[in-house]
């Protein structure tokens, strides 16, 4: 079980880097490297940045907290196939989990909505990441594992960064310093961009689940209160189930009742929610 936060950014990512084609080398400024562009988080956002920053010449570093890019992870997976032909990656197949070949929405009151669409289709994120990661350190970018970023200051036309290493902290400098760390970002935080906003908690099983190879959406109060639920095909017969609420409307019990049902997620989550909400006394035993 895990808890995910969503957020997505759009940007153009040609006009951020001015830089032309040219081997850079290695530069030391007062004991610490000095990078054109540094990119906080090694997930695709940031190691697509990091690709097309490299490719247009600039001295690229990834910094990335986790021991691996790809992991934990924190995405159903669906994904037009477009989005996936145009991440520029080799052997796309070996990140497809499966096929999709329509979605079906079901309302608060079991009625089912279906819709025909075969352009999409499921990944394995952590593979899906590995290979985006991949290209980039093939443009020329270098990535960081185990480099959570703690502070940002500008001075002087840079930005130093400090970030904490299983050795110890260490600072670089950069030109240019892109924050794709996620919701909670550090990096917008220091840069004072963070604006008051509402972040909604996800939780996400695999397991067996007859499917069709259907993408099902589950909306209404009882079942999914201030957002809705999900399952998404990830295999033969194995599913991803997903519940998404707003926590100011929904129990707290909402979670650990859904990972304790192993019926379909929409009669599930409905049990779950009523039971959280009106918990039951114990009967006793007639003797």
């Amino acid at each position: 079980m895990q808890t995910c936060h969503i957020h997505i950014y759009l940007f153009s990512l040609p006009a951020l880097f001015p830089f032309q084609r040219r081997h850079i080398d290695m530069s030391v400024c007062g004991g610490r490297e000095e990078y054109d562009v540094v990119v906080v988080g090694g997930g695709p956002a940031g190691c697509t940045t990091a690709r097309f920053s490299a490719l247009r010449g600039a001295k690229t570093l990834i910094l990335e907290e986790h021991a691996s890019l790809g992991n934990p992870v924190q995405c159903a997976g669906l994904v037009s196939k477009k989005a996936l032909e145009e991440s520029g990656i080799r052997e796309k197949w070996r990140c497809v989990a499966s096929e999709v070949k329509g979605v079906v929405a079901y309302s608060p009151f079991n009625t089912e909505i279906r819709i025909p669409y075969e352009n999409a289709v499921v990944i394995h994120r952590a593979i899906f990441d590995r290979l985006l990661a991949e290209s980039a350190v093939r443009a020329g970018a270098e990535i960081q594992t185990h480099a959570k970023v703690v502070s940002l200051r500008r001075e002087r036309g840079f930005s130093t960064l400090k970030f904490a290493t299983p050795a110890g902290f260490r600072e670089i400098r950069a030109k240019v310093v892109v924050g794709a760390d996620g919701v909670c970002s550090v990096v917008a935080r220091s840069a004072g961009l963070n604006e008051e906003h509402k972040i909604l908690s996800c939780v996400q099983a695999e397991c067996a689940y007859e499917h069709e190879r259907l993408a099902e959406v589950f909306v209404g109060r009882k079942i999914a209160p201030g957002f809705f639920a999900w399952s998404v095909p990830a295999g033969e017969c194995v599913s991803r189930v997903g519940l998404c609420v707003d926590p100011e409307v929904s129990s707290p019990f909402l979670f650990s009742h859904f990972f304790h049902r192993a019926e379909r997620p929409a009669l599930a989550l409905e049990r779950s929610f009523q039971a959280s909400r009106r918990p039951q006394p114990k009967r006793r035993r007639r003797p």
